[in-house]
């Protein structure tokens, strides 16, 4: 479901939406190296049932004649919304190791943040450049969950409410993070002394990401499948993570005739 607003007035546009989306009875199979089976072992997994709702918010705004700025906000919730069920098995072997639940419901979904915030301003001037800046700040990202970290079996092997149990139950939730960007550009007119018989323009353009050179971005991150299922430490396989990229551009050029 969605529903939305928008506004269109000569210095100012706005769209405002709202959406609910719920996804039931999935299935996946994940495999993993199982240190107590010693093998590569599948879990098949059923009755995965998501839901996500939020809200989104942009605008665009001119308080002067060569100045653009832009705004928006993206809020967002998404959680397992069910038990899930998992069926475990070896790999080349035709028998079932265990059929346990997964206790997923209430997690969040990971690996993508769900609170996004940007502001941008751009200045255009009359002599054919422009310039823009942008600050981007994500929030509510968390390391995707491993099932197996959540199976009956699992969640009873530390004592009810230990600081070992929770540190096998509990989600991690990342760091939040920020990043500027900046564009430019200049479109040159060509003369008609190049023998052109239309209008003709080159332009230029360049992208600077992440401007500040922030190499501690955590753009995703999860839980491994492998687990200490002898001792229960959550800490003997730790969470992996995947960085952004420092700095970076991009250059372009095109010709329009």
């Amino acid at each position: 479901m969605e529903a939305g607003y928008v506004l269109i007035a000569p210095k100012v546009k706005m769209k405002l939406t709202g959406f609910y989306a719920e996804s039931d009875n999935e299935m996946q199979v994940r495999t993993y190296y199982d240190d107590e089976l010693v093998n590569n072992v599948n879990i098949a997994l059923r009755n995965i049932s998501k839901v996500n709702y939020g809200l989104e918010w942009g605008a665009e705004v001119k308080p002067m004649a060569n100045v653009t700025v832009n705004g928006a906000i993206g809020i967002s919730r998404s959680y397992f919304n069910s038990r899930q069920f998992a069926t475990t098995t070896i790999d080349n072997v035709d028998s079932v190791v265990s059929r346990d639940t997964v206790y997923s419901k209430n997690y969040r979904i990971g690996s993508t943040p769900q609170e996004v915030y940007t502001l941008g301003i751009t200045y255009r001037s009359p002599q054919y450049w422009y310039v823009g800046i942008s600050a981007n700040y994500f929030d509510e990202l968390w390391a995707d969950m491993s099932p197996v970290r959540r199976e009956y079996r699992t969640s009873t092997g530390a004592p009810y409410h230990s600081a070992q149990w929770y540190s096998i139950i509990n989600q991690e939730q990342l760091p939040s993070n920020y990043m500027l960007d900046l564009t430019a550009g200049y479109s040159w007119k060509l003369p008609k002394s190049f023998g052109f018989k239309k209008a003709t323009y080159v332009a230029f353009n360049l992208g600077v990401n992440n401007l500040l050179n922030n190499q501690n971005i955590i753009s995703s991150g999860h839980e491994q499948l492998r687990f200490d299922s002898k001792y229960f430490q959550a800490g003997a396989f730790p969470n992996k993570y995947t960085y952004a990229m420092g700095i970076n551009y991009h250059i372009g050029a095109n010709f329009r005739f």
